[in-house]
């Protein structure tokens, strides 16, 4: 770590359906852990969930409601990713430091990215289904 501690917590090794079990805990760790601090996915979410079933019932062909669903599920693809980051940052850099600003710009845009392409697959199935 940054103020010289070494990491402390390494998790038992594990096989099998034991891992797999293991690993979806974690991962429900990690959701909810994005839930409770972050408001950005929250929000996400929230527009995914209200979205979502709106896309699902437009009458418009199978192929454009798994665009637009699989594009939405990368903007928290990408929120969950950038959460990370800067949580890592943010543990590791007391002070202003330009590598640190770098990721964490980096982890935004990736976010700016997946939101412009999440538009853009919107803007096919509403032109799919009215244009």
């Amino acid at each position: 770590m940054s103020d010289g501690t070494p990491i402390t917590f390494v998790p038992p090794k594990t096989k099998g359906l034991k891992r797999v079990y293991k690993a979806t805990i974690y991962s429900m760790e990690g959701l909810g852990s994005a839930i409770a601090h972050e408001s950005a996915f929250r929000m996400e979410l929230i527009l995914m969930a209200t979205l979502g079933p709106l896309v699902v019932v437009m009458d418009i062909e199978t192929s454009y409601k798994v665009m637009v669903l699989m594009a939405m599920g990368n903007v928290l693809v990408a929120e969950l990713l950038n959460s990370a980051i800067e949580a890592v940052v943010d543990r590791m850099c007391k002070g202003y430091d330009p590598l640190a600003k770098r990721a964490k710009d980096m982890g935004s845009a990736a976010v700016f990215v997946a939101l412009i392409f999440a538009g853009m697959a919107w803007a096919a199935a509403l032109w799919a289904r009215w244009g």
